[in-house]
């Protein structure tokens, strides 16, 4: 989580002294999910993300992205929770609320979902400022709650074995973090 937050810190950077970009926290949410419907809704997830990143509209406002998935459990349902943390730089996107109407309709459209999944977006404000502010808090935020961790130590532990199995089951090959566009290049 360290190095992430660090690289992603120094990739930020650079990337500001290159080009103007806006920035966001962006979360992707679906329904919690049964331990044996884990792994197919990761599977689903991925389909999903992808999907919107091949959308006409994401792609002519969206220049760069990166992207963790998060999976939390909750013991007293016994259901786990996978959803995306996600940093959007964007060109000329809009405001807040646009922006937040935006995402939340084209994260609908690509999950082809049959209820409105939860969406959250919210501007990261230092991006937009002449040299960002690493310590800034709504920059640090968005970067630590993006990479701050996969799974929390304490999900695990509070997991039935039987449960632990289905978990590391469904997780075995998937890519917790990846990144597009500009913070890739």
């Amino acid at each position: 989580s360290l190095k992430r937050y660090a690289e992603m810190c120094c990739t930020l950077q650079s990337i500001h002294d290159l080009s103007a970009f806006d920035a966001g926290f962006l979360t992707l949410t679906v329904r919690n999910c049964d331990p044996a419907d884990l792994k197919f809704t990761l599977e689903k997830m991925a389909e999903d993300w992808h999907r919107m990143l091949c959308d006409r509209k994401v792609r002519a406002i969206t220049i760069g992205w990166a992207r963790s998935l998060e999976i939390t459990y909750n013991w007293r349902t016994g259901q786990f929770h996978p959803h995306y943390h996600v940093i959007m730089l964007t060109e000329n996107g809009g405001d807040q609320a646009t922006l937040q109407q935006f995402f939340r309709d084209r994260w609908q459209v690509c999950t082809r979902l049959p209820y409105e999944p939860i969406t959250d977006y919210r501007t990261i404000d230092s991006a937009k400022a002449e040299t960002p502010d690493i310590d800034n808090n709504d920059f640090t935020k968005a970067i630590l709650e993006t990479y701050k961790y996969s799974v929390k130590n304490d999900d695990i532990q509070d997991m039935p074995i039987t449960v632990f199995r289905q978990f590391v089951t469904a997780i075995a090959g998937k890519r917790f973090c990846s990144y597009g566009g500009i913070i890739k290049q």
